[in-house]
C-alpha cells in the first residue's frame, strides 16, 4: 500500500497547484487541466479503495489462518502430553524445552523441572562421555532410530531406552532443535536376559553351560595362537560314583550335591577363570592368564581336597570325589570342541587310575580311545559274524582230581589280532551294552555244546587202551558268568528258561555265577531274582568271592550253591599267614553254611596241597589247564584222575590256529 499513499499525496499535491492557477487564471486551459487532475485522483481514490476491501479480506484469511494454527496447536499440546511414550523437545544442544507428562514420569520428576534442564544430567554416568560425543554428531543427521541408551532417573536404577531422534528447522532450513521420543525397554532387556541365560547358564547350578563355555574357550584358544606365551588349561571333571547318590538318596539329594558342588569349584578359582557345568555330574573348568602350567595341577589338587569335605544331606555326610581331565595350552589341538575332547579322555584315563585323582593328557591316550573304539565296531562285527569262540577251563574235585564240570570263557577270533582274551574287550563289552548280546549267545552257545559233549561222550564211554577210566558226561556242570548288565535285564529269567529249553541242557548242569558286588547293590531284588532263577532248578555261584563289598552275614540270605574264592587269595596262601587264615574261614563258613567252596585261579602244587588240608571242594586254574576249545575236551575228560593236562596239548592247538598261547 505505500505506492498508494505516494500516489494520492502526489494527486493532492497538483490538485492544490492547479486550484491555485485556476485563481490566478481562468482560462480554459487550467480548467482542463484541472478536471483532469481531479479525474485521477478519483482513478486513485477507487483503486485505494479496492486495495483496503483486499487487504481486509486478506486479514480475514490471516485471522482465520491463526485461530487453525492455535487449534492445532493444541491438538499438537494435548497428543504430545497424552503421548504414552516419554517426548522431549531440545535445543541444538540438548537443553530441554518442552517435556510431556509420561518423560516427567520416565524421569521421576514433574514437567516443570525439566524445563530448561540439560538432558545430559539424566544419562547414565558410565554412558555421559558417548552421549556427549554423539550429540555434537547429530547435525550431520537428519534423524536417528533405535539408539539404545541407559538413562539414570532420578532417585531410581539406572533405565535402559530406546531412543528415536529428528530434528527442527526453520524456514532458511537451519537447525533450532531436536524432537526425542524414548521408551522404557526395561521389560525387554530383562526377557533377553532371561532368554540369554536359558541359552547360555545351566538352571540348576546357574554356572555357564556347553556353548556359553565353548564359545569363551574359542576366544581365548584364538588370542593364544595370537600370542603363545599366554598360557591356560582346560579342567575336566567328573563326580565318582555320582549315580550311586541319585539311586540311594534321590535326584533332590543329588542335585544338591551338585549346587554345593558348583558352589565349591567357584570358590577354587580365581576372578579370571570361569567354571562351567556341561550337564549331568561333569564340569569344565577353563585357567586363564597362568604363568606356569604347573599351576593347573596346584588348582587340580585344591579341588580335590575341596570336594573331599563331607555334605550333609538327609542326615548322611556325603563325601564325593572326582576325576579330572587336564589339557595345557601347549596342546595341538585345532579348535574349542577338540580340547574338551581330550581333557575328557584324559579324565577317563583318571577314572582308570583309580578315580580320584588327574590326569594329563597325552597325545598317545587319543591315539588308544581310536583303537578302542575301532575295537568297539570290529566287536559288534564279531558278534554279527559269529567271530566269537567259548573256551573252557576245567573244575577238578580236590577229592577225587576228577573233572566236575568247566567254566564257559568268551575268546574272540579276531581277523587281524589273533585270538583275543576277555580283558582286551569285555570292559568294551560291558560299557557298551554289546555285553548284553553277548551273554545270551555264549549262554546258549555253551548249553549247546555242553549237551552235544554229553551226547558224543556217551556214545564213546568205555575204558581207554592206558586203563583210564571216561567221565560220565551227564554230572559235567557248566559255569557260565552273568555279567551286571544281564543280571539287570527284566527278562533275563526267560531268556534262560527258553536257553534251557531249546538246547535240551539238563538245568541241574548249569551254574550261574554272579558276582557279589551284583548281588548287594539291592539286595531284596537281587534275593528275589535269585529265587526266580532258583526256579529253574540251575545252580547258583558267588564268583570272586571276597574281593567286593558283601557281607558274610548276608550268605544265608541268598540260594546260593557254591562260593568262588577269588584267585587274590590263592595266590597269597604261601606267603601271608593271615590270608590263609581268611581262605580257611571262609571254607568253614561255606560248608557250615551247606554251600560248596571252589578255589579259582589255582597256579602251584603247593597251593593244591594248602587247599586240600583247609577241605576245599573244588579248584580250578592253569596248574590243571589252561582254558581250552572243545575239542580238546574230551581229551581232558579221558582221564581218570586229572593231575595236569599236557601243556604240549593246547600248545599243539594254539600253533595249529595260528593263534598266540594264553593264560587267564
Amino acid at each position: 500500500m505505500p505506492h498508494l499513499d505516494r500516489q494520492i499525496q502526489a494527486a493532492r499535491q497538483r490538485l492544490e497547484k492547479l486550484q491555485q492557477d485556476a485563481y490566478n487564471s481562468s482560462s480554459k486551459t487550467t480548467e482542463d487541466r484541472l478536471t483532469k487532475a481531479l479525474e485521477e485522483l478519483i482513478l486513485i481514490v477507487e483503486e485505494w479503495q479496492l486495495t483496503t476491501e483486499e487487504l481486509h479480506c486478506q486479514s480475514e484469511a490471516l485471522n482465520a489462518a491463526y485461530q487453525a494454527l492455535a487449534a492445532e496447536r493444541g491438538r499438537y499440546q494435548d497428543l504430545f502430553e497424552a503421548a504414552p511414550d516419554s517426548c522431549l523437545v531440545t535445543d541444538p544442544k540438548g537443553v530441554i524445552l518442552e517435556a510431556n507428562r509420561a518423560a516427567a514420569s520416565l524421569l521421576n520428576v514433574s514437567s516443570n523441572f525439566l524445563a530448561g534442564k540439560p538432558l545430559t544430567i539424566f544419562v547414565a554416568p558410565q554412558e555421559r562421555k558417548p552421549f556427549l560425543t554423539l550429540l555434537n554428531q547429530l547435525p550431520e543427521w537428519p534423524s536417528l532410530r533405535d539408539w539404545e541408551m541407559c538413562l539414570h532417573p532420578q532417585h531410581t536404577a539406572p533405565l535402559p531406552v530406546a531412543i528415536a531422534l529428528s530434528s527442527i528447522t526453520n524456514a532458511q532450513a537451519e537447525l533450532t532443535g531436536w524432537r526425542w521420543l524414548i521408551r522404557s525397554i526395561a521389560d525387554r532387556k530383562r526377557m533377553e536376559e532371561r532368554l540369554f541365560r536359558d541359552a547360555y547358564y545351566d538352571a540348576l547350578t546357574h554356572l555357564p553351560n556347553r556353548k556359553f563355555f565353548l564359545n569363551h574357550l574359542e576366544h581365548v584358544l584364538k588370542q593364544h595362537k595370537r600370542r603363545p606365551d599366554r598360557l591356560f588349561a582346560l579342567l575336566f571333571l567328573d563326580l565318582d560314583r555320582f549315580k550311586v547318590i541319585n539311586d540311594s538318596l534321590g535326584h533332590q539329594a543329588g542335585d544338591l550335591v551338585l549346587k554345593e558342588t558348583a558352589r565349591r569349584l567357584t570358590h577354587c578359582l580365581r576372578e579370571v577363570d570361569i567354571v562351567a557345568r556341561l550337564g549331568g555330574d561333569e564340569f569344565v573348568i577353563l585357567l586363564d592368564n597362568l604363568h606356569l602350567h604347573n599351576e593347573a595341577a596346584d588348582c587340580a589338587n585344591r579341588i580335590q581336597q575341596a570336594l573331599s569335605v563331607p555334605i550333609s544331606i538327609k542326615d548322611h555326610d556325603i563325601v564325593i570325589n572326582g576325576s579330572i581331565g587336564v589339557v595345557l595350552s601347549d596342546s595341538s589341538e585345532p579348535n574349542a570342541e577338540a580340547l574338551l575332547r581330550s581333557a575328557d579322555i584324559a579324565m577317563y584315563q583318571a577314572k582308570q587310575k583309580g578315580r580320584a585323582c588327574f590326569q594329563v593328557f597325552q597325545p598317545q591316550m587319543y591315539t588308544h580311545v581310536v583303537q578302542t573304539l575301532q575295537l568297539e565296531q570290529d566287536l559288534r562285527q564279531a558278534i554279527q559274524k559269529h567271530h566269537l569262540r567259548v573256551y573252557y577251563q576245567p573244575i577238578v574235585s580236590l577229592t577225587n582230581s576228577q573233572v566236575t564240570g568247566f567254566e564257559a570263557l568268551v575268546r574272540w577270533a579276531h581277523p587281524q589280532r589273533g585270538l583275543l582274551l576277555p580283558g582286551e574287550f569285555l570292559s568294551i563289552a560291558e560299557e557298551t551294552g554289546l555285553i548284553v548280546p553277548m551273554g545270551a549267545w555264549m549262554l546258549q552257545e555253551a548249553c549247546r555244546q555242553l549237551v552235544q559233549l554229553q551226547v558224543d561222550w556217551a556214545q564213546l564211554a568205555h575204558p581207554r587202551q592206558n586203563g583210564c577210566q571216561a567221565s560220565r558226561p551227564n554230572l559235567l556242570t557248566l559255569s557260565v558268568n552273568l555279567s551286571n548288565r544281564q543280571f539287570s535285564q527284566p527278562n533275563i529269567v526267560d531268556q534262560i528258561k527258553a536257553i534251557l529249553q531249546e538246547t535240551g541242557l539238563n538245568p541241574s548242569c548249569l551254574k550261574l555265577e554272579i558276582t557279589e558286588d551284583v548281588m548287594m547293590t539291592n539286595v531284596q531284588q537281587a534275593a528275589a531274582l535269585l529265587e526266580d532263577l532258583k526256579a529253574l532248578q540251575v545252580q547258583l555261584d558267588i564268583d570272586d568271592f571276597g574281593s567286593g563289598f558283601s557281607s558274610l552275614s548276608r550268605l544265608s540270605y541268598f540260594p546260593i550253591d557254591t562260593l568262588k574264592i577269588d584267585r587274590s587269595f590263592i595266590h597269597r596262601m604261601g606267603y601271608d599267614a593271615g590270608n590263609l587264615e581268611i581262605v580257611r574261614a571262609i571254607i568253614t563258613l561255606a560248608h557250615n553254611l551247606g554251600k560248596g567252596v571252589i578255589a579259582e585261579g589255582v597256579e602251584t602244587a603247593a597251593q593244591v596241597e594248602m587247599l586240600r588240608v583247609l577241605n576245599c571242594d573244588y579248584a580250578q586254574g592253569n596248574f590243571y589247564s589252561p582254558p581250552l576249545s572243545p575239542e580238546l575236551i574230551t581229551s581232558v575228560l579221558s582221564c581218570k584222575d586229572l593231575i595236569r593236562v599236557d601243556p604240549l596239548l593246547y600248545r599243539r592247538e594254539a600253533n595249529s590256529c595260528h593263534y598266540p598261547i594264553f593264560h587267564d
